[in-house]
């Protein structure tokens, strides 16, 4: 939408999704066709109340925390 919106020659800003843009068509198909599950770098299911803990245990490299979820 952003680049359908932006003028010739504007900028447009992705945050954490750098030069991956051009390949997500490609990763969706995969994922579709079943080549790799995404869910595979999932480290831990939480609680939304334990937000902060799960917070803590990524940004310290604690628990083998890779991917948290969070879920309602």
């Amino acid at each position: 939408m952003a680049a359908k919106l932006v003028r010739k020659g504007g900028t447009i800003q992705v945050t954490g999704v750098y030069g991956v843009i051009h390949y997500i068509p490609e990763l969706y198909r995969q994922v579709k066709d079943g080549v790799f599950d995404p869910t595979d770098i999932i480290s831990q299911r939480i609680g939304l109340d334990e937000a902060e803990h799960g917070f803590k245990i990524f940004n310290n490299k604690e628990d083998n925390a890779m991917k948290i979820i969070l879920k309602p």
